[in-house]
């Protein structure tokens, strides 16, 4: 805890010496809430990238259907489809005589 808050204390005097006409950053910037276990898990279109962490949308060529997920990846699209945007929770079919590289 005495590390933590000798951190603290650095970064809050690099904002008074440099950063002074912003506001000062929280603590909820500085050290994220991680999930806790009344969390229920992930949106759809996002994962658990790691055990406690704060969920994060999948990348483009992946997708992730399901309420409340937990798992730590999402699911890559399967030949002949793709996702554009992050955070899908579908893949789309690629157009007769096309297709996209996974």
């Amino acid at each position: 805890m005495m590390v933590m808050n000798k951190l603290l204390g650095v970064i809050l005097l690099f904002w008074v010496e440099h950063c002074c006409s912003t506001p000062a950053p929280t603590l909820s910037v500085l050290f994220p809430t991680p999930m806790t276990s009344a969390d229920t898990g992930c949106d759809p279109g996002q994962y658990e990238p790691c055990t406690g962490c704060s969920c994060a949308d999948c990348s483009a060529g992946q997708y992730q259907p399901d309420s409340d997920y937990t798992g730590s990846s999402c699911t890559t699209c399967p030949a002949g489809s793709y996702a554009s945007d992050t955070g899908s929770t579908s893949c789309t079919s690629c157009p007769a005589g096309t297709s996209a590289a996974n």
